[in-house]
């Protein structure tokens, strides 16, 4: 079971709607069903995956991806990455920790999952932010992943926009909100 800080509570119960805090409860068992130690971004799109609704997954769709491809390739990455991450654990402390936790590439996804949000004028947080926010670094492996399907930060969003019938043209929260956001990168 991951535990999360009394911090990460509070992040959950900020205008997150149930819809995400069910995906949040996949990624849980995703992350329990492939052994890995920790829940990474990866875990939290297996979740939207599995359960196979909402917004993301319609952008998803639109955007041609294959997602039955796109689940193999993220399980494929997280044992790789699980392997890799269980050696390195032992070679250094000479024995297997046990450790069930957030990366901080997770709580920095959920914590933008709010300011995507925001940016678009929508007071709950819901699978289309969160898949935003993961969007958000373009090196991480997520990004990289979703790269191989043409799928961007940008190309979602504008997907996105379409769906929802909206125009992707700036507006004035949009410089302020992306300051707050250089400010929470910095604190990482």
């Amino acid at each position: 079971m991951y535990i999360c800080t009394p911090n990460q509570r509070q992040t959950m119960n900020n205008n997150y709607t149930e819809h995400v805090k069910h995906i949040i409860t996949i990624s849980q068992q995703e992350a329990m069903r492939l052994h890995n130690r920790v829940l990474k971004p990866e875990h939290f799109m297996l979740g939207i995956l599995r359960d196979g609704k909402g917004k993301a997954i319609e952008v998803l769709r639109n955007r041609g991806v294959d997602l039955e491809s796109l689940r193999s390739n993220l399980e494929w990455q997280l044992t790789k990455d699980d392997a890799i991450e269980e050696c390195a654990t032992e070679t250094q402390s000479g024995f297997k920790e046990k450790a069930s936790d957030i990366t901080r590439e997770s709580d920095r996804a959920l914590k933008l999952s709010q300011l995507e949000a925001r940016m678009m004028r929508q007071p709950s947080i819901d699978t289309e932010h969160l898949v935003l926010a993961m969007l958000k670094n373009e090196k991480s492996s997520f990004s990289l992943i979703m790269q191989q399907y043409k799928v961007d930060y940008q190309s979602f969003h504008d997907t996105l926009m379409q769906i929802e019938g909206l125009t992707t043209s700036n507006n004035d929260n949009t410089s302020r909100l992306r300051e707050e956001e250089s400010d929470m990168e910095g604190d990482d």
